[in-house]
């Protein structure tokens, strides 16, 4: 029962954070915190009624608060994303006002939640600001970093030079062990079916940004860099829920 009551603790402390964002947005330096929540088997429709209910207590209350939520295509995994400027952010308001739905009508579809930071990387990004329905996560698990870093700073100044407009926005975990996801980069796309379309790849753009040997020699010298001879890599994709977020990342 504790174990029950710590997580939903959580996963309202998560749901309560400031300053949303979808996945990507333009701005220097800022942290995403991605709270993820485990739900049990077949509690979808009684997860989204309590969330719907939450999202209604708090634009009753007029609540300072924002947050964006997503679910994995593959797993019942909801993840709820917002945007920090900085540390002191977390010095929020504890659980707030709304509270108790989390814990009556929530409550017992939860199994656990995890909760991670990572960092904005601006000098390997775009200035591009849109709005996904869905996005796919490229994880990356690495064993050398600072070659991973230089490999990647050179294959997106590549891409940003040739004006690639499809280039995804890169993040950096803060605090994560060795042997968990390091960096990832978000592909933002419309929605599903703009997955089917056939437009230009990161693979093809940087063939014909600067030749095929120069490239291939770029993605080895990246796949050296990961954990497992290469096997640290690995994608989540993620829908866009705007009835279960708050605030401008919900819209």
């Amino acid at each position: 029962m504790k174990i029950k009551n710590f997580s939903v603790a959580a996963a309202a402390l998560a749901i309560g954070m400031t300053s949303a964002i979808a996945f990507a947005q333009e701005s220097e330096g800022y942290m995403l915190r991605m709270t993820k929540i485990y739900l049990t088997p077949v509690s979808w429709m009684e997860f989204g009624s309590g969330m719907n209910a939450y999202v209604e207590c708090h634009q009753e209350k007029e609540l300072d608060n924002s947050w964006s939520a997503w679910v994995d295509m593959e797993s019942p995994v909801v993840w709820l994303v917002s945007r920090m400027e900085n540390w002191a952010e977390m010095d929020g308001p504890g659980l707030g006002p709304c509270y108790s739905i989390v814990e009556e009508q929530m409550g017992e579809t939860i199994r656990y939640t995890e909760t991670q930071f990572a960092r904005y990387m601006s000098d390997w990004n775009t200035d591009d600001d849109n709005d996904p329905g869905v996005v796919r996560l490229h994880q990356f698990s690495v064993d050398e970093g600072d070659k991973f870093r230089r490999v990647v700073s050179e294959i997106t100044s590549a891409l940003k030079e040739f004006e690639y407009e499809h280039q995804g926005d890169w993040f950096e975990m803060i605090g994560e062990d060795a042997d968990e996801i390091n960096f990832f980069v978000v592909a933002e796309y419309e929605n599903f079916a703009e997955i089917d379309t056939d437009r230009p790849g990161a693979g093809a753009t940087l063939n014909e940004a600067i030749g095929e040997d120069a490239a291939d020699a770029l993605w080895e010298r990246m796949w050296d860099a990961l954990d497992d001879d290469g096997e640290g890599y690995d994608t989540v994709l993620l829908k866009k829920i705007p009835e279960w977020g708050y605030g401008p990342a919900a819209e």
